[in-house]
């Protein structure tokens, strides 16, 4: 998704964080630890189970940010999305794990320039929420699918 940070990318460094991102929900789906992304599948799979009355719903919440980030939400958000969290070397390892699944041996370099990019990512949000000029809707993808089994 966009935002006023994002906006400032290259198109390289926006194909880059994809890859990225792409690599590491591939290897999370081949370390057995969940699919982010299966949503946009599950109304075809509860079609195949045989189930009816198939719906599905996209969330319509989104997690604003403007300044001057007044509110606990937006301060809640900035908090998620800031510097260093406590679980920071645990997010690391579980990464590393992911990319080991994809990329064999080449996964600890990969690992480090992903955490490189990481750090730089988050320098450049704190520099951002300090000068106020982040901002975005924040939205996200997220479904409610509900079927009928007859």
């Amino acid at each position: 998704m966009k935002d006023s940070l994002t906006d400032r990318y290259s198109i390289d460094e926006l194909v880059e964080d994809y890859r990225i991102a792409l690599t590491l929900e591939r290897g999370k789906i081949a370390a057995g630890q969940g699919d982010s992304s299966l949503g946009d599948l599950v109304p075809g799979m509860f079609n195949k189970l045989g189930m009816v009355d198939i719906q599905a719903y996209l969330s319509d919440k989104c997690s604003v940010l403007m300044p001057p980030y007044d509110s606990r939400e937006m301060q809640s958000i900035i908090g998620q999305l800031g510097a260093d969290s406590p679980f920071q070397a645990e997010i690391d390892e579980q990464r590393r794990a992911y990319l080991a699944h994809i990329l064999g041996d080449a996964a600890d370099q990969v690992a480090l320039a992903v955490q490189s990019r990481e750090a730089e990512s988050r320098r450049r949000l704190a520099e951002a929420v300090q000068d106020h000029s982040l901002h975005g809707a924040g939205g996200v993808v997220m479904y409610l699918v509900s079927g009928v089994k007859p």
